[in-house]
């Protein structure tokens, strides 16, 4: 028998006589049994809530299954909770609602009747239990929703930190990149003045020899001939007799097809010029010189038109590639050579491109004559066309096998041929003197483009393949480059091209 306190006195010595009473023995008031089973179950919650025995466990054990769901769970814990806390009606009311849970209505329904029929004080101190376990739920819940925020606040914190880095790792190869990039520019541009420069140094040099010894002699040489045998001097003049021995370009055919124009291989050595890549589509068959117009092709031009021939740098004349000529003598030369085989010229003297008919158009298909390759043209035939096998230089991986670049050259060039053709049967794409191209310059676009011929002005016209004097990174066949039309170099020549018809 547990002590039990007296609601007279306060005693604790109450003891069953043989009647079934209860006495007081300290002042003798009596109590029935439902009245010590009632002060019984008063003493089993309060304890229970100020101790933190087992019941109150098993209740909030119970109370959760039920909240997730697992019914029978919970069946399970109010059924041992009852067993061993009878007079804890907050067993009885959680074992009612897993019946009712469970499906179980009318057992669940007689144990929830038989609760809230429960004496008043018996209520009145379940109430106040389910207050005290509902504050503590709360604090749990209060406990767990902390330190779930606290972990999602260190959550967020790393991926900020690597965001962070993440965005200082980019701006730091961005920069990187921006420095590789001005680096090249400066080279390339370094390349092109140094080469115009030696160009002037060494025409001030040859003329500074020559003008005033060589000429007079030339002179009077040539008029005491022309008095004596003036038949001798016919071939300077514009006549069928220098044209006659002018041989027809050899040509390459490409057939029409579509590429990936620019830095494909997205490689360090490529410009930002050379981005984005984007997609060419060509709908026509053209050719393309097999070789660079060489001098003894470009002297022919010179002799039937009374044009200057261009200095050669006391290099040679020959097969070697003409050099020092402007985009607008490279295009006299195109209409020439038009106008000798009986086609309709393809440029105006404004530089714009003819149809057949004489009227200006934008549409390369219409154009009849010889003419430069638009840069389209010129980067498709580079990369071997239909027989692409996508090479970083035209016709190879390596950069000699294909090309008379700076390391190999001799700073001289080299007559046309000398090395490996790509894989249309083409010649010194790479290397050897950069090529006037048709178009004006502009940077790329992402878009799609058809048969494009460039935009109607820009800082300079096209160049393309690199030189004698160039580094290996702009012989590649997406470097490009720019030059104002009226000057020439001695790194730059020319190829023609003209639409199939």
């Amino acid at each position: 028998m547990r002590e039990l306190k007296c609601n007279n006195c306060g005693g604790t010595s109450i003891l069953m006589k043989d009647n079934g009473r209860f006495v007081c023995e300290h002042c003798g008031v009596t109590y029935t049994k439902d009245q010590v089973d009632r002060m019984g179950a008063q003493i089993d919650v309060k304890v229970a809530v100020e101790t933190g025995r087992p019941l109150e466990k098993q209740i909030q054990n119970g109370e959760t299954w039920l909240k997730l769901g697992e019914n029978k769970k919970a069946r399970e814990v109010f059924e041992k909770t009852v067993d061993e806390y009878p007079m804890d009606y907050r067993g009885w009311y959680g074992l009612a609602k897993s019946y009712i849970y469970e499906g179980q209505a009318p057992e669940g329904n007689i144990l929830r009747n038989f609760v809230l029929t429960a004496p008043e004080d018996v209520l009145t101190i379940i109430v106040e239990t389910y207050s005290e376990i509902k504050r503590r739920e709360e604090i749990r819940i209060a406990e767990a929703r902390r330190i779930k925020e606290e972990e999602e606040r260190k959550k967020r914190e790393e991926e900020e930190r690597r965001k962070r880095e993440e965005e200082a790792r980019k701006r730091e190869e961005e920069r990187r990149i921006m420095e590789r990039q001005k680096a090249l520019q400066e080279a390339r541009e370094r390349e092109y003045r140094e080469a115009i420069e030696a160009n002037k140094r060494r025409k001030k040099r040859k003329a500074a020899r020559s003008f005033l010894l060589i000429s007079t002699i030339i002179i009077a040489i040539l008029a005491y001939t022309h008095s004596q045998r003036p038949e001798l001097f016919d071939w300077l003049l514009p006549a069928d007799r220098s044209a006659a021995s002018f041989k027809s370009l050899e040509m390459v055919r490409v057939r029409k097809g579509s590429f990936v124009m620019g830095n494909t291989r997205n490689d360090s050595e490529g410009y930002s010029d050379e981005k984005p890549v984007h997609t060419v589509t060509l709908t026509y068959d053209y050719w393309i010189g097999k070789y660079e117009v060489t001098f003894k092709e470009y002297d022919a031009y010179c002799a039937a038109t009374g044009k200057r021939k261009p200095d050669d740098e006391e290099w040679g004349r020959g097969t070697r590639p003409v050099i020092n000529v402007s985009w607008w003598d490279a295009i006299g030369y195109c209409n020439w050579l038009s106008e000798r085989e009986g086609l309709k010229k393809a440029y105006d003297s404004q530089g714009n491109l003819l149809d057949k008919n004489g009227k200006r158009t934008t549409d390369i298909t219409k154009v009849e004559g010889y003419r430069l390759p638009t840069e389209a043209e010129w980067e498709y035939a580079a990369r071997g066309g239909q027989n692409s096998s996508k090479y970083k230089y035209s016709g190879s991986n390596t950069v000699g096998d294909v090309a008379w670049h700076d390391s190999n050259s001799g700073n001289k060039t080299h007559p046309v041929g000398g090395k490996k053709p790509n894989e249309l049967g083409i010649y010194d794409i790479s290397g050897n003197v950069w090529e006037w191209c048709h178009d004006w310059f502009e940077y790329y676009s992402s878009a799609a483009q058809t048969n494009p011929t460039g935009s109607s002005n820009g800082a300079g016209r096209v160049n393309r393949g690199g030189s004698w004097y160039s580094y290996a990174q702009s012989c590649r066949v997406a470097s490009r480059y720019y030059l104002t039309p009226v000057n020439g170099a001695s790194n730059i020549g020319f190829r023609v091209s003209r639409t199939v018809f």
